[in-house]
């Protein structure tokens, strides 16, 4: 369960400071769930 935990933090920082304008988390998963399906589609 730790390892979730951990796992889940670092995927969150790693969001944070990817981006020049930092958007809240769960509209950057949104965002990226639309990519991928605009991949598969095109």
């Amino acid at each position: 369960y730790a390892t979730w935990w951990i796992r889940q933090n670092i995927e969150r920082g790693l969001m944070n400071q990817t981006r020049t304008i930092r958007l809240p988390v769960h509209v950057v998963k949104e965002l990226n769930t639309f990519l991928r399906a605009e991949r598969e589609l095109s």
